[in-house]
């Protein structure tokens, strides 16, 4: 993850980072997902359990969430990320400590799909992908495949316009209200150190005395 870029435009008056992200199944199965939207946009979405045979054998609610944007496709799952810059404590030995967040955003998935290969050698891995549209009616990531969120995609970042320049810990929760079912929860999150300058936001037309207010 990373690949990050300042952008003083989305939100005006604030300053975000920008970055890549990805979500890999190292797990026994593939992450599958559908949704079910009604006339009133509050849609509920599901996640499909396979047992060892590959047949479907469950499939459980994660979630109806109301609002839901139809110009995305079709799935809407807030929360399934979790963006946090954390501060970086001394070192005590073996590496810089990880203190508190200084800045965070959750991020609403809009599709799941196989976007790349991450580890072909994992059992059960697929040699090609199997999820491959945003706008399936099946949705998922198959065992060994990554599912990448790239800088430019809508949510993909974390308002940095009140932090102070300096190395921060990047951190990515991958399910971070426990919705989805998996084997192992111990491994959804990852930190990388970043070293930040941020650029003042962009001021508005027509804000003469540069308070952020027109």
């Amino acid at each position: 993850m990373q690949d990050g870029t300042f952008d003083r435009t989305t939100k005006p008056t604030r300053t975000l980072y920008r970055f890549t992200a990805v979500i890999p199944n190292i797990g026994d199965g593939p992450f599958e997902l559908r949704e079910e939207t009604d006339a009133n946009q509050i849609q509920t979405s599901y996640q499909r359990v396979y047992n060892d045979a590959g047949s479907l054998a469950a499939e459980y609610t994660i979630g109806t969430f109301e609002n839901v944007d139809p110009a995305f496709g079709h799935l809407y799952l807030p929360g399934l990320a979790q963006y946090n810059l954390r501060a970086v404590l001394p070192d005590e030995g073996d590496g810089p400590g990880v203190g508190p967040v200084v800045a965070t955003h959750y991020k609403t998935s809009f599709g799941v799909v196989d976007s790349t290969d991450f580890d072909l050698n994992l059992p059960g891995a697929p040699a090609t992908r199997q999820y491959s549209s945003a706008n399936a009616l099946i949705l998922g990531i198959s065992v060994g495949w990554l599912d990448l969120y790239g800088r430019s995609l809508p949510g993909q970042w974390i308002d940095v316009t009140d932090v102070a320049d300096g190395t921060y810990w990047l951190e990515v929760v991958i399910d971070p209200y426990e919705r989805v079912r998996e084997l192992n929860d111990d491994n959804n999150v990852a930190r990388t150190l970043v070293d930040l300058t941020i650029p003042a936001p962009a001021f508005l037309s027509g804000d003469f005395n540069r308070n952020r207010t027109v």
